[in-house]
């Protein structure tokens, strides 16, 4: 008996930290609904730590929560962490000015064997300023 206890603890730690994780980035902003490959996903971009939550579409997540449950959480139908990685990629294309990367990934469990999506930390290039030629003054931004 001792053993199912410890291994529903262990299940209920795993998702409260997931939903942690999840309602961490709910606060920051409205998610950014996004296509890759054909999937949706929502990404939650936290700016300032260069971190972004993404997670598979409302009708995706719906969709494998069914035949995961089916299975019993023996299949997890959670996409592949490139999927996550490429919708970030071309989300942070698109709104920054400079060239970023992806530094780690971490995957997100449900708790139930399945995935709830990925949180991403990235690292982008600093914004470039041109050096002003020899003999010239300054650029100045400003009044």
């Amino acid at each position: 008996m001792g053993k199912y206890n410890a291994l529903f603890l262990m299940i209920f730690l795993s998702s409260c930290a997931s939903i942690e994780t999840v309602n961490k980035y709910d606060r920051l902003a409205e998610g950014v609904k996004a296509e890759y490959n054909g999937k949706s996903f929502t990404i939650f971009d936290d700016v300032p730590r260069s971190t972004a939550l993404v997670l598979e579409g409302s009708g995706t997540d719906i969709s494998k929560s069914i035949i995961e449950g089916l299975t019993l959480a023996m299949v997890d139908l959670t996409a592949a962490a490139h999927k996550f990685e490429g919708v970030l990629l071309n989300h942070l294309a698109d709104t920054r000015d400079t060239e970023c990367r992806l530094v780690r990934t971490k995957f997100i469990s449900d708790g139930m064997g399945g995935g709830t999506g990925y949180e991403i930390t990235y690292m982008c290039r600093p914004a470039y300023t041109p050096r002003p030629a020899a003999g010239q003054a300054p650029l100045r931004v400003g009044p």
